[in-house]
């Protein structure tokens, strides 16, 4: 009998939350046990990364993102899961900024919310971001 596996990708899960006390700390694991379902239904859990402050567009004010970023630079994971892609970003511009870094590394994102997906190629939302700051890209050349 010949059986096919699915591919195993390694994960990085991202969790993020910026209440304090127990609200965080609820927060926080919610997320994580919704990421570790998540992770072995696609594979292996590569590292968890975690901010406990405000998503903000600077990456130096969020240790586990910029601590993620490097550990994507060193080819020590396949995706990034995230449960709501605003644990990321907020906007277009960090949208678009991340989008690109994520993808031009050859990396996956996924968000449980479903408004990502690159893995299976929904990325609806990366492109939208891609054209907004195309289209700003425009009007400030054109002044």
């Amino acid at each position: 009998m010949i059986m096919n596996h699915l591919p195993s990708y390694r994960m990085a899960l991202y969790v993020q939350e910026d209440r304090h006390g127990e609200e965080q700390v609820d927060s926080l694991l919610t997320q994580l046990q919704m990421l570790r379902t998540e992770a072995k239904c696609r594979g292996i859990i590569a590292g968890v990364y975690v901010d406990t402050c405000a998503v903000t567009s600077s990456y130096r004010d969020r240790p586990g993102l910029s601590m993620l970023l490097a550990d994507m630079r060193r080819e020590r994971f396949d995706a990034i899961l995230v449960t709501e892609i605003w644990r990321l970003f907020r906007n277009a511009e960090v949208g678009y900024e991340m989008g690109e870094l994520i993808t031009s590394a050859g990396k996956f994102l996924i968000s449980l919310d479903g408004l990502v997906d690159t893995m299976n190629g929904y990325s609806a939302l990366l492109d939208h971001y891609k054209w907004v700051h195309f289209q700003r890209f425009i009007s400030k050349s054109q002044q």
